[in-house]
């Protein structure tokens, strides 16, 4: 599904997890095995116009998602977040972080973004980019 904003893409996200936590009771998993899911988000004027959500499992820090709202991009809002991510990911004892990029408009929009926080570019798979921080 295609948002435009991220107050829309939370609102989906939260459903999203609502839904996969129902699952896993009804398959009764108990919750201390469920992935830690983390989302931060970024306001302005109280209105939420950026955010990441990412998941923890097994020592790695799987990020899902990076929005920022088109009219806040190029203002350090992913930059700001990403920096989040990596110290809940020490904190939480993750030795690394692992993204996957779909190109945007023929780029990948958060690549330099990766590089300069020193993610190494692994490999492309199908048209996805993928990129790793090793923590420790």
């Amino acid at each position: 599904m295609t948002y435009n904003n991220a107050k829309d893409l939370l609102k989906g996200i939260k459903q999203n997890l609502k839904e996969e936590k129902r699952k896993w009771k009804e398959k009764n998993i108990p919750e201390s095995k469920f992935p830690l899911k983390v989302i931060r988000t970024y306001k302005i004027d109280n209105e939420v116009v950026g955010l990441i959500y990412g998941f923890i499992d097994s020592g790695i820090f799987y990020i899902d998602e990076v929005f920022v709202n088109e009219e806040h991009r190029t203002h350090g809002i992913a930059t700001q977040l990403l920096k989040e991510v990596i110290e809940i990911a020490k904190e939480k004892n993750c030795y690394c972080i692992y993204i996957y990029l779909l190109p945007y408009n023929g780029t990948y929009m958060l690549e330099s973004i990766l590089l300069k926080h020193h993610f190494e570019f692994l490999e492309f798979i199908g048209n996805y980019k993928t990129f790793l921080l090793e923590l420790h």
